[in-house]
């Protein structure tokens, strides 16, 4: 492989060691030195200097300053690398290259190619981005502290670009113009970090992703394009290695609980309207405003259970949320005391909202919040209703009596500019009332998910049927609606 003039790593990888340790740098490297047998004004043909020049003490430290620089608190983290396209066809050519010389140094002394040198079968190279994370996994954990974990939180993010070599992918257009379907266009990545020596990493055309490469390689006719290719096969030299950008994420930190809502002037999320604001606040907005400071995040996600309208108050147990946090900076403080002193401080100042049972969930509960809001069996509800005439013992025991109600409820008036026309099928299980005054009741009522309870009670101009006011003979109107209990 020495005809190669590649770098130790990638001579590893050709021969197929899959021994993570192999590809760690050696901490006894000074400062500055390439950690390697080549010399310093050598770049490797086929990594593109990314396991040499980048694994340097020096590289190593540069890169390490990228990621403390957004202010992560950190107790672990993981790497997620982007590689230009040409590093493909270019370990490709290299070891398109080092099979015909084992052929020919095979069929010259009449030995096994095996016996000649240790080349690895193509589909066991071992790929540049394993090698990478190994190398420098190891060393970016010495250098910061702490332990690299694959699947953590705290993701760095490296992407390499290199000018000289972007187009030598298309020695294989013939067979990525042929891909049907086109491969996924690649994503854009972004978030809380910097760069160094290099832009970020960019969005790359369809018939150029690395998923479209890798399937050009896979066909039969992939060896015969790339093995013709001169600047290829062997990989010809380059003057510059590869740049690299550095950009920090971290994972949502998602807390989830249960909010109650105190108020009636209060929507669950901001209320705006033609471009006006509506209501000061929100229960998002009241939640996002401790959160952030809590764990220093950059912005918020608000999920829940369903909604209530910005007149009824959650009261009971609660409606089930999460909330995400972005960008946390403080997201590995110990969340017990941490979460304690979040639901203190949202609970101490006399607000309109509180919350209790916070914890750190996965962001997959999210998606199930959501299906809990729209498939919750029953709902309970209390709400205080206006007769057009006297109440009376008989009102109470017509409603008590009334058992299941099948209701058929037209979308509402009040909704019908933004939601779909339609007839819907809704039960109410059982109602109690009780006399309030000479014409007003508090009648509590447990009902299937998704019933509007305001219509049920006034009857929206005979848009719901039955309702409160048919049953009792006269007009009825409800005035407060509060809910208690939400029961899956």
């Amino acid at each position: 492989m020495e005809e190669l003039k590649c770098c130790h790593r990638c001579r590893l990888r050709l021969s197929g060691e899959r021994d993570a340790t192999a590809y760690h740098v050696n901490p006894a490297v000074a400062a500055g030195e390439v950690a390697d047998a080549l010399s310093s004004d050598a770049v490797c043909p086929i990594c593109l200097g990314l396991l040499q020049t980048h694994l340097t003490a020096a590289a190593v430290r540069k890169i390490a300053d990228a990621v403390r620089a957004p202010g992560y608190a950190m107790r672990s983290f993981s790497l997620a690398i982007a590689l230009p396209v040409a590093l493909l066809v270019r370990e490709r050519g290299a070891w398109l290259h080092l099979r015909r010389a084992e052929a020919a140094a095979a069929a010259a002394t009449d030995a096994a190619a095996s016996e000649l040198r240790p080349l690895a079968a193509a589909a066991n190279v071992v790929d540049l981005k394993d090698a990478l994370r190994w190398a420098l996994g190891d060393a970016l954990s010495r250098e910061l502290g702490v332990p690299y974990e694959p699947g953590a939180a705290l993701e760095v993010q490296l992407g390499a670009t290199h000018s000289a070599t972007g187009g030598e992918h298309l020695v294989l257009k013939p067979l990525l113009d042929a891909q049907q379907p086109a491969a996924s266009r690649g994503r854009k990545r972004g978030g809380g970090g910097r760069d160094y020596d290099g832009p970020t990493w960019q969005t790359a055309p369809e018939s150029d992703s690395t998923r479209s490469v890798l399937r050009a390689l896979g066909t039969w006719s992939a060896d015969d394009l790339v093995g013709k290719c001169a600047g290829l096969c062997p990989p010809a030299a380059v003057e510059r290695p590869c740049a690299l950008s550095v950009v920090v994420e971290r994972a949502p930190l998602c807390i989830e609980g249960r909010y109650r809502k105190l108020s009636r002037q209060l929507p669950q999320s901001p209320w705006v309207l033609d471009g006006e604001r509506k209501c000061p606040s929100s229960v998002h907005e009241q939640l996002e405003r401790h959160a952030l400071d809590a764990f220093g995040a950059a912005a918020t996600r608000f999920h829940a259970a369903g909604r209530e309208d910005v007149d009824v108050r959650m009261l009971g147990g609660g409606r089930p949320f999460v909330l995400e946090l972005l960008e946390a900076k403080a997201a590995e403080q110990p969340m017990a005391e941490a979460l304690a002193a979040l639901a203190a401080r949202i609970n101490g100042g006399g607000g309109p909202v509180e919350v209790e049972e916070l914890r750190v969930c996965d962001a997959s509960v999210i998606g199930g919040l959501l299906k809990e809001g729209e498939e919750s069996h029953r709902k309970h509800y209390r709400c205080v209703v206006r007769l057009s005439r006297r109440v009376g013992a008989a009102d109470v025991a017509t409603l008590a009596g009334a058992g299941e109600l099948k209701l058929q409820q037209k979308t509402p008036l009040r909704v019908l500019h933004r939601r779909t026309q339609a007839v819907r099928e809704r039960a109410v299980y059982a109602m109690e009332a009780k006399i309030l005054g000479p014409r007003f009741l508090l009648l509590d009522l447990t009902t299937q998910a998704g019933t509007y309870v305001k219509e049920f009670v006034h009857g929206d101009l005979g848009r719901t049927t039955p309702n409160v006011g048919a049953l009792l003979g006269c007009e009825a109107d409800i005035l407060q609606l509060d809910v208690v209990g939400l029961q899956g």
